[in-house]
């Protein structure tokens, strides 16, 4: 069975390597996006017992905010480069996480005892 699906899947993806990656990455990204609104949709409603309505609301401002930052991201990528971007974006991410786990603990480098 696995044989026979094959020949079908190399006639779906392009022909060129970097277009291969891009669209297997692109299927694993959306495989998780979709996995990832599912079970926080289950956990917050069910575990930390929020209503469906408030949840579902900030997952929707939160795929718009997304959507809207998609281009200006793209222009900024363009004009600055990838890799300065994406540095610049994960130290954002680090600082934010870290803020949101305690600024105390995100400047030492011990664990908190909770975890």
């Amino acid at each position: 069975m696995i044989t026979a699906a094959r020949p079908r899947l190399r006639r779906l993806l392009p022909t060129s390597a970097p277009a291969r990656v891009l669209v297997v990455t692109t299927v694993v990204n959306t495989i998780g996006n979709g996995l990832w609104v599912t079970i926080s949709m289950l956990y917050l409603t069910r575990v930390v017992d929020l209503g469906a309505t408030p949840v579902g609301l900030g997952l929707t401002v939160a795929a718009a905010v997304s959507f809207a930052a998609s281009t200006p991201m793209g222009y900024m990528a363009d004009r600055y480069g990838r890799r300065r971007l994406e540095l610049a974006s994960y130290l954002g991410l680090g600082a934010a996480c870290g803020r949101h786990a305690g600024f105390r603990w995100a400047l030492s480098w011990r664990a908190p005892r909770s975890l």
